[in-house]
């Protein structure tokens, strides 16, 4: 009986208007992140390269000009782009691609930091989230969930063909279950099966290659994508058992989503600055300054002279 159950669910749920309007959706919107992202990975990935040179023509410099140049000046090494920006952005847009590498007689505490993001080169960057499958799954795929299984249990109720399917001699439970696998199933095999596809063309192409490490994240990811979705599927099943009618189930999801989405995240990082308020940067320029501070007058007066040094260390 339960299998009849989930059959029924998944039937209606594939063959209903809504549903294909909304897989249409969410399809072209995981397929518009992932060629964001691989557009953006192109472009972290030329300027790595043009940075690289760069940083070659500088070496040259320095070899024709002597090493006694890299002391003052120094050269500047570059962070390679990893091929995980192209699924989730995260924080690369807002950290330094290139850090200095100037000599010991260059002083300060500030010497030696990431410099040139892409917020800082493009500053448009920093006015609008990154169009990532994060952002896609959080905002849009959750709605769509919730859109599909808001009225799973009330629209029954309304129809009059819940008493007719609660005749039969099936548990709650199973009938539960079998509404939540209903719409769970034809959910993730909507957006999951175009996010496979995208993922597989992305990396059918030469320049983008994933490491063990970089894979097991992606399982990762993904299965707390699987989690999330799963998690709003069971508040839509739950706003459609206690209220009678679509349209009050309707309104409680979407706040449930607005405070979910947008107002909890923001709260949370409110609530993180009351507990435990982070440093400014003037408090973490003071301390790095001491900190410099107290190694440059450990080398200033040493405890040993450099020939007894030298002598305990032949190496």
């Amino acid at each position: 009986m339960s299998g009849h159950l989930i059959r029924k669910e998944i039937l209606d749920q594939i063959l209903s208007l809504r549903f294909m309007v909304l897989s249409i959706i969410g399809v072209l919107s995981i397929w518009l992140s992932l060629y964001d992202g691989y557009a953006y990975y192109q472009a972290r990935l030329r300027d790595h390269r043009l940075a690289q040179a760069m940083t070659s023509d500088r070496l040259s410099q320095i070899k024709d000009a002597g090493w006694s140049e890299l002391q003052y000046v120094g050269f500047e090494e570059h962070k390679p782009p990893t091929p995980m920006s192209i699924f989730i952005r995260g924080l690369d847009p807002t950290l330094g691609r290139s850090i200095s590498n100037a000599g010991s007689n260059v002083s300060g505490p500030e010497v030696r930091h990431l410099r040139w993001s892409p917020a800082e080169a493009e500053p448009i960057l920093g006015m609008f989230p990154p169009l990532d499958l994060g952002l896609v799954v959080q905002v849009v795929i959750s709605l769509f969930v919730l859109l599909l299984s808001y009225d799973a249990v009330c629209g029954e109720k309304e129809g009059g063909t819940l008493r007719l399917t609660a005749s039969f001699p099936v548990p709650r439970h199973r009938l539960l279950l079998g509404k939540l696998v209903g719409v769970l199933v034809p959910a993730l095999a909507a957006f999951g099966l175009p996010l496979l596809l995208g993922i597989a063309v992305i990396l059918a192409l030469p320049e983008v290659k994933i490491t063990d490490l970089e894979w097991m994240r992606l399982t990762l990811i993904f299965g707390a994508f699987g989690l999330y979705l799963s998690a709003f599927v069971c508040a839509g099943l739950l706003a459609s058992c206690l209220t009678h009618r679509p349209a009050t189930s309707f309104v409680l999801l979407l706040a449930f989503w607005v405070a979910t989405v947008v107002v909890i995240p923001r709260l949370g990082l409110i609530a993180a600055e009351a507990f435990r308020p982070a440093p400014t940067l003037r408090e973490q320029y003071q301390e790095r300054s001491a900190v410099w501070a107290s190694i440059r007058a450990s080398i200033q007066t040493p405890t040993k002279d450099l020939s007894t040094w030298e002598k305990e260390h032949p190496q």
